[in-house]
């Protein structure tokens, strides 16, 4: 007999949705110009911030559009140096691609898991997004894990194959993640990457001994929490398989990082990471005490940290640096963390007439017809029918996971193990996107016969000059919401 839990399971991976993968690396020098975004989804994220920091939004030294300008040209001069000797990956939104740890990889396939082990810390970093000062229990995306067995359930149940040790600082609560990090490996062995992330303080010869012991693959050193010391690194590397130090690209500090640079290399670090610092309501004023500029975005960004870890990445390319060194990007965080997110719930609230796009939303196409009514179909039989000759309507769906039923959502519960459950909800994100005969056509050509993987917004706009009415504001708006849920957009974010 198959446990309810097991045949849930077994079903996912054959429901799972079929999207395009990745992109192939590209060579950088097709990404100097960064692709503009739409008037619609700019105005969004302005007032997604609005809304969100209304506070102290006013308050906040948002770029200005001269600023941007200079910013602008700044960043497109450090991308052509970079051309001839970077590989973007992901859209565009990631270099240097061509040796990326097994775990960032795994990060941008969407098949990665951040379990926050602790809410502690004792860095005291001017850049942390939140305060720190709370054992709290293991969670990771609003589930609460108390139990090892129920997160390596979580795990198994979703099909993950990396998952992460994070806080806070894991080393302050030291046998709890020790237990998890155990029980992660001995149900998955190698099927699994596991790394760890700590600022060093508390990192002992002896733990490192009992985290290597238990399976641990990778640790990652913030060292901008211990004055850029390598210590407690240089120890890592004689214990721990894998060792990178992955640290926010602070600006005042960018002389002292190149000089560390090389230092990681001569030792044998594996990986450096630069990380764009991102303002929240809790670091904002420590933030523009600094003197950054902030930008407008899913999140907010800073200018001053993402040209500080271009311009790192640019001088160690160029020296011939035997270090592997990739910017983790705001924009590259969101768009595939959230797509990953977005993949990996939607099988189980999808429904068989309707397809999972690019971006990770379910998509539901309606077609209205005048003598059968209304007709549901997906990709395996729209690309036989005849868009053109029907007006379609088109509504777009988010797969979310939440502890609890939240009523406000249709919603399944799934089982994980010992009475652990977890309950995914569907929520609409944009419905009743009416397509008329010319454009239902074109979005079929579009989205449904043609390769979209490669596909960036100017291309779309550029098949929209072909229609009726192509520069009317209300056909532009419903296609900017089309494009948003359809595809995953290419390039940095621009500067506004």
């Amino acid at each position: 007999m198959f446990s309810t839990a097991l045949l849930f399971r077994l079903t996912c991976l054959f429901l799972l949705p079929i999207v395009p993968a990745c992109e192939p690396m590209v060579q950088l020098s097709q990404w100097t110009d960064v692709p503009m975004i739409g008037d619609r989804a700019r105005q969004q994220f302005i007032l997604r911030l609005e809304k969100e920091y209304a506070d102290i939004y006013g308050e906040l030294p948002w770029i200005t559009p001269e600023q941007a300008d200079r910013a602008e040209k700044k960043r497109a001069a450090l991308l052509s140096r970079l051309a001839p000797l970077a590989e973007w990956g992901f859209h565009g939104t990631k270099l240097d691609c061509r040796d990326l740890s097994p775990g960032c990889r795994l990060c941008g396939e969407g098949l990665w898991s951040c379990l926050f082990i602790n809410n502690l810390c004792t860095g005291g970093c001017f850049f942390c997004p939140s305060e720190q000062n709370s054992v709290d229990n293991p969670t990771t995306t609003t589930l609460v894990f108390n139990r090892p067995a129920d997160y390596v359930a979580y795990l198994e149940t979703f099909g993950f194959r990396g998952a992460s040790l994070s806080g806070g600082e894991p080393f302050l609560t030291l046998d709890r993640s020790i237990r998890f990090a155990d029980a992660v490996k001995r149900r998955f062995g190698s099927d699994i990457h596991l790394w760890l992330y700590t600022n060093g303080l508390a990192v002992t010869e002896d733990s490192l001994k009992r985290f290597a012991y238990a399976g641990v693959d990778e640790i990652r050193f913030n060292i901008a929490a211990t004055q850029y010391d390598l210590g407690k690194v240089r120890l890592a590397i004689e214990t721990i398989p894998r060792v990178t130090v992955e640290i926010p690209a602070i600006p005042e500090n960018r002389n002292v990082v190149m000089t560390k640079i090389h230092e990681m290399a001569e030792i044998g670090v594996d990986h450096l990471n630069l990380h764009q610092i991102r303002g929240t309501a809790y670091n904002c004023s420590k933030l523009a005490s600094r003197g950054y500029s902030f930008l407008h975005g899913p999140r907010i960004g800073t200018l001053e940290t993402e040209l500080t870890a271009l311009s790192l990445a640019t001088e160690t390319l160029e020296s011939g640096i035997d270090l592997p060194i990739n910017y983790c990007s705001l924009i590259f965080r969101n768009r595939f963390q959230g797509r990953g997110n977005r993949l990996r719930f939607a099988s189980i609230m999808k429904k068989e007439w309707e397809d999972v796009t690019q971006a990770g939303y379910i998509r539901t196409i309606t077609m209205e017809d005048g003598t059968t009514g209304r007709i549901f179909r997906n990709e395996r039989n729209a690309d036989h029918a005849n868009l053109s000759s029907s007006t379609i309507s088109l509504s777009y769906f988010a797969a979310t996971v939440h502890p609890r039923v939240t009523y406000r959502n249709p919603y399944k519960e799934v089982d994980l193990a010992e009475g652990a459950r977890v309950v995914v909800e569907r929520q609409r994100v944009a419905g009743d996107i009416k397509l008329p005969p010319e454009e239902a056509a074109l979005f079929q050509k579009l989205f449904i016969l043609e390769e979209t993987n490669r596909l960036t917004r100017e291309d779309i706009l550029d098949r929209l000059q072909t229609l009726p009415n192509s520069g009317d504001s209300v056909l532009m708006d419903r296609w900017d919401r089309i494009v948003e849920c359809e595809t995953i957009p290419w390039g940095l974010l621009e500067y506004f």
